[in-house]
């Protein structure tokens, strides 16, 4: 493969000194190297900077670094990082992994086998904090508790392509996952992300990760361990970020249908913009049951169910919760 499209990462930091520089070293590493990397630190208060700028010295590409003044937050120091890169495919990195050799060379030949594609998802091998694979990959994790890792849309085993980003930055305010706002603006069209049953890096699991989402377990999952971790977790009381989320895909919609020319994104357009509107009514009719007293929570849980609303929750269970809120 002959590589014509510059190549990004974007990394967001935040006291992460004790692993990073293996991470830093798997970049350099890789078969195809990138052309930049960018890193925001997110006003760390270890040796973060220390041994990003240590590592710049010698790194075989170029790395700008690029340090807060103010704490911006996990999703807003990646969309910083994001907006900073110059790549037509930008690579989303945390600080505590590690890249197998192929990996930019392995998605780069599918954004160049797949030139519709906006953003593609691979799968990674669950480790302990040393870096000892655990035997589980979190596809396979997802498998185990949900039946069907389609949905996975993990920004540490994301790529992008530079058209995307014109939606999906700035990232809204309230928008709480950043990984799920990219894919949610990609996944409607058909052709547009595509997820890849192959492992590229290894993803380490140690006290200080931001997810505790039960399938970053490194035992094998079942499906009673994801229903006994959604039991242990208090039904929500407050749907602003749902809102949030649900505004800005409407918002960059949008700005999609005065651009998108091919005829199977604009059917798709017009059914992701539909499914909005009714997820919107769905959204706004459970943040009215949290506030009602018990028997008309049941009533409007009931009317609900009969509407098809809790299609855009979790199903029966999202029900039977608020029949037992």
């Amino acid at each position: 493969m002959t590589n014509t499209m510059n190549i990004s990462i974007a990394m967001a930091t935040h006291n992460g000194s004790s692993h990073i520089m293996e991470q830093l070293e798997s970049f350099a590493e890789q078969s195809v190297l990138p052309d930049e990397l960018v890193v925001c630190d997110d006003c760390s208060m270890d040796d973060t900077v220390e041994v990003i700028s240590q590592f710049k010295r010698t790194a075989p590409f170029e790395v700008r670094l690029i340090e807060n003044e103010e704490k911006l937050g996990h999703v807003q120091n990646f969309a910083k990082a994001m907006a900073q890169c110059s790549g037509d495919i930008v690579f989303l990195s945390d600080q505590d992994d590690s890249w197998f050799p192929n990996k930019i060379q392995t998605i780069l030949q599918i954004f160049d086998q797949e030139p519709k594609c906006w953003i593609v998802v691979h799968d990674g091998e669950l480790t302990n904090g040393q870096l000892a694979p655990s035997g589980q990959t979190k596809m396979s994790q997802i498998r185990n508790g949900y039946r069907t890792a389609e949905g996975i849309s993990t920004g540490a085993l994301s790529a992008i392509r530079r058209d995307l980003l014109k939606y999906a930055l700035p990232i809204p305010p309230g928008i709480k996952t950043h990984d799920t706002w990219l894919h949610q603006l990609a996944s409607p069209f058909p052709g547009r992300r595509l997820a890849i049953d192959q492992a590229l890096q290894y993803i380490r699991r140690h006290e200080q990760n931001t997810s505790s989402w039960v399938v970053n377990s490194s035992r094998k999952l079942s499906r009673v361990d994801v229903f006994r971790a959604q039991l242990k977790t208090s039904p929500s009381s407050d749907y602003t970020d749902r809102f949030a989320m649900n505004a800005g895909l409407a918002n960059a919609f949008g700005q999609m249908r005065g651009e998108l020319t091919d005829a199977t994104d604009i059917s798709a357009l017009q059914r992701a913009e539909a499914r909005l509107a009714s997820e919107r009514k769905a959204i706004y009719s459970r943040q009215t049951l949290v506030k009602l007293g018990f028997l008309k929570r049941r009533l409007q849980a009931t009317s609900m169910l009969l509407r098809g609303e809790y299609v855009y929750f979790n199903g029966i269970r999202s029900f039977v919760r608020d029949i037992l809120r």
